[in-house]
């Protein structure tokens, strides 16, 4: 399906040009790698200037090994330059560096305004561990003389949500040769908007529905390959075998890994019953679940940050969910604001300031009953994991109060090594239970879920033995 393997390195020669200057193309080649991402390396310059400036270009057009190419973003890197005489001032300009944010293969683009999409196809990394399913067939020769290989592939699983479709499904490559024969299975995406996307509209829209694979595996997942379909395609200069989108920071790839089913919590075969519901909350509770979502992801993203950084980002996570959700104050704000201003009037004028500042937040609900309200919503799903919540909320508390003062009266109290890694568990455990909720799985369903996983099997049996 994807015409470029961007688990390898690759380097295509061309022609590159800036749009509306088609007659004067400067000669480079275009290279990617994973930890540099897209570097256009030009044997001249655009713009004739010698040394470095902020001189950036929004978009260069190509003509590479590879076909037609728009890159888009391109930031200035360094010139490199041959001088001579420069007394004299003559020069000899080598060439010139870009490093291009993303590239299109198969179109040219003339400006950002062209890039309006009604679709898109995509392979995440793990999608097919994801899909749980398979079309090869199990055939028994009749003798050992004989081999045979046969694929049937499955139904696609189709969804709508939002007025968008979705369409969830394998195919397959045959490769033949007169000594090998083989067939690979290839999983898909393809989504049809139901209004047009512009590109970060589009970037959004794919990187949302990462984020639901990577919930359900617990890790990162990324795009193998982005197939784009366009609006208005006939007025676009493009190739018939399709448009792909090249985005070092969104195809960063994380590892060569196999999943077993217990290193996922949910694949698509627990959302496909409700599908529809199941991708109209995931989209369209965006808002809702920010920035808890942004916190989550932030940390199953970066899988290297240390524990108290993780645990610090997920109890923010849990706290903001609440607030933002579910909001609460210890009074009502009339009454509130009523009693604040009768402590502040009655204080001497020099501390009027300061007791405004200090009764700012006094009224918001605490982070310990947000915890509680949390748990009892949550409690059928949370409790086999957590057993003891004024425990477990009691440990928390100390422990964020610790790492966000580092107070010496805390220090014994905090979580350290085995316990923070295992108080942290607990931590994502809790808003995962959240984020499966909106999702729209029931309490029951979602302990089937958490079990599923080595992880939170492990932290069962632990509260099991107290």
């Amino acid at each position: 399906m994807a015409k470029i393997d961007l688990s390898k390195e690759f380097k295509v020669q061309g022609e590159w040009w800036l749009p509306g200057k088609t007659e004067s193309p400067i000669a480079g080649s275009l290279a990617y790698d994973k930890q540099s991402g897209l570097e256009l390396s030009l044997n001249g310059t655009f713009d004739e200037s010698l040394f470095i400036d902020d001189n950036r270009q929004n978009i260069v057009l190509g003509n590479s090994e590879n076909g037609i190419v728009t890159l888009y973003q391109c930031g200035r890197g360094s010139n490199k330059t041959n001088i001579h005489n420069v007394s004299g001032g003559a020069f000899t300009l080598v060439g010139t560096v870009y490093r291009p944010r993303m590239a299109f293969f198969g179109a040219h683009f003339m400006k950002e305004e062209e890039m309006q999409f009604t679709g898109a196809m995509v392979n995440f990394q793990y999608m097919g561990e994801w899909i749980g399913r398979s079309g090869f067939v199990n055939v028994t020769p009749d003798s050992l003389e004989e081999a045979e290989i046969r694929y049937v592939t499955p139904k696609d699983v189709i969804a709508s949500y939002d007025k968008n479709t979705m369409k969830i499904g394998l195919r397959y490559q045959e490769s033949l040769d007169w000594d090998e024969e083989s067939i690979r299975q290839t999983p898909f995406v393809d989504i049809t908007f139901a209004n047009n996307l512009d590109l970060w509209g589009l970037i959004s829209h794919i990187k949302r529905f990462r984020d639901l694979i990577s919930l359900g595996i617990k890790r990162r997942t990324t795009p193998l390959s982005i197939f784009v379909e366009l609006d208005k395609a006939e007025t676009i200069i493009r190739k018939a075998s399709g448009i792909e989108l090249v985005f070092p920071s969104l195809n960063a790839q994380t590892g060569k890994e196999k999943l077993m089913p217990t290193d996922m919590m949910f694949w698509l075969h627990d959302l496909e019953v409700n599908l529809d519901s199941n991708l109209t909350n995931w989209f369209s509770k965006e808002s809702k679940l920010q920035p808890a979502y942004d916190l989550y992801f932030g940390s199953l993203y970066n899988p290297d940050l240390y524990d108290y950084n993780k645990f610090l980002n997920l109890i923010q996570a849990i706290e903001s969910y609440h607030r933002k959700n579910y909001g609460g104050t210890e009074l009502p704000v009339e009454e509130y604001d009523k009693l604040t201003d009768m402590l502040i009037d009655s204080a001497p004028g020099e501390y009027k300031g300061f007791l405004k500042d200090v009764f700012k937040y006094e009224n918001e609900v605490s982070l310990r009953k947000r915890l509680k309200e949390i748990y009892q919503l949550h409690k059928p799903a949370v409790e086999p994991y957590i057993p003891d919540r004024d425990e477990f909320i009691g440990f928390t508390l100390d422990t964020r109060n610790y790492l966000t003062h580092y107070g010496k009266d805390l220090e014994e109290k905090a979580a350290k090594g085995a316990d923070l890694f295992f108080l942290t568990t607990k931590l994502e455990l809790v808003i995962e239970v959240i984020f499966l909720s909106e999702i729209g799985f029931a309490d029951e369903d979602i302990k089937s879920v958490l079990d599923r996983h080595w992880l939170y099997r492990r932290l069962k049996r632990a509260g099991a033995l107290g």
